[in-house]
């Protein structure tokens, strides 16, 4: 009697067992990189060789430092994600200000239109958007990401747009009107009140933005090439 269930024995042992069960899903896939890095070709065509290796092998690694230059191309891979990123963030803060703050004409229209661009498929736009970018010489450069990420229409751009519209929303107008009363314009409110309140929301884009042009290879080979 009185014994909370969180202290008792049994929970203790599914909560190490969940936990012992979602560490092995994310670190199986780094594991079984980790011992194919040291394999010989032979070894992992070899049916009968999972994990252990039948000898220790570095010519990888020598072929990823000295061969593929693999720190010049890591910090290229992070300057082709680090810039889109900012500009998303940067962008889909304004816009969701906006969206969440003022009234405007065709205002749900355009939110709308918004929101659809974010189930429409890469693919779809994927020829147009190659064109465009023929047209105006913008292939093989990194604009090619950094201009629809200012435009708010990145990676996901309209999630992004969202989640700021969403975090905004929640931010009392009583602090807009106190804003205003002190000779605040709308820009002043915005840098002043809403992007220190934003740091969260601000973090959370950037890394998912981040994250999402880093592993973004197939746009990468089409743009970028």
């Amino acid at each position: 009697m009185g014994v909370k269930f969180t202290d008792g024995l049994i929970y203790k042992i599914l909560v190490y067992a969940l936990l012992f069960s979602f560490g092995y899903v994310y670190l199986y896939p780094m594991l079984y990189m980790l011992t194919n890095s040291f394999m010989t070709m032979e070894d992992i065509i070899d049916a009968g060789i999972k994990w252990i290796p039948s000898s220790l092998n570095f010519e990888n690694y020598r072929l990823v430092f000295v061969e593929l230059d693999y720190f010049r191309s890591l910090a290229e891979a992070v300057y082709l994600a680090a810039f889109p990123a900012l500009s998303a963030t940067v962008s889909s803060a304004i816009i969701g200000y906006g969206f969440a703050r003022f009234k405007f004409p065709l205002k749900n229209v355009l939110f709308v239109l918004m929101l659809m661009t974010f189930i429409v498929p890469p693919q779809i736009t994927m020829l147009p958007m190659f064109r465009m970018y023929s047209q105006y010489e913008l292939l093989g450069s990194i604009k090619s990401f950094v201009y629809p990420a200012i435009l708010g229409q990145g990676l996901n751009g309209a999630l992004f747009i969202l989640i700021f519209y969403q975090f905004f929303r929640m931010i009392p107008k009583s602090l807009d009107e106190s804003a205003q009363l002190d000779g605040a314009t709308p820009f002043k409110v915005f840098v002043k009140i809403y992007i220190p309140l934003a740091i969260p929301s601000i973090i959370i884009v950037f890394l998912f933005s981040f994250v999402w042009y880093y592993n973004e290879t197939y746009l990468s080979g089409l743009y970028l090439r």
